[in-house]
């Protein structure tokens, strides 16, 4: 991957959008200027800071980011890996709409939830799967967590 070279500015950009009409949601292939973005995002959540843009989807409404979501192919599977949506946005449709595009491009999905979002990803479609078809690395890093009895992953596949 590519390394983004700093969290420091947003360009204003992610912030609360307090509403939003479902038609003002938009999903987009992520540009390389999304960059400050997923790493202000993805930072928040604890997670690596160090991802390439393009290869997110990116949603947002009324000019403001909402989440962004990205696959990584292992083998001939498409895992989901990872899928944000700020907290200001969550339960507004935008981890659903995330879903659709990727699903629209890449067919078959795969995910390890964790905790809670284990019914999230239920009610896109998904379905439970068994733990060992999760990607090697995957599985030591959760199997290696000092919290997995807490998180308690799971893989969930959904249809094409």
């Amino acid at each position: 991957m590519r390394r983004v070279p700093t969290c420091a500015a947003v360009h204003g950009r992610l912030g609360a959008v307090t509403s939003f009409s479902p038609g003002e949601l938009r999903v987009r292939h992520g540009l390389p200027s999304d960059g400050s973005f997923l790493c202000g995002l993805m930072d928040a959540e604890g997670m690596a800071t160090d991802a390439d843009p393009t290869e997110f989807v990116v949603a947002e409404a009324s000019g403001r980011y909402l989440g962004a979501a990205r696959v990584e192919t292992v083998g001939d599977k498409s895992w989901i890996r990872p899928l944000v949506v700020a907290d200001h946005a969550q339960r507004r449709g935008v981890g659903r709409a995330l879903v659709g595009e990727l699903a629209s491009d890449h067919g078959r999905l795969y995910v390890v939830a964790r905790g809670a979002a284990v019914g999230f990803y239920e009610r896109a479609g998904f379905a439970m799967a068994d733990w060992g078809i999760a990607p090697d690395d995957l599985r030591a890093e959760c199997d290696a967590c000092s919290d997995f009895a807490q998180c308690r992953p799971a893989v969930l596949v959904r249809p094409a």
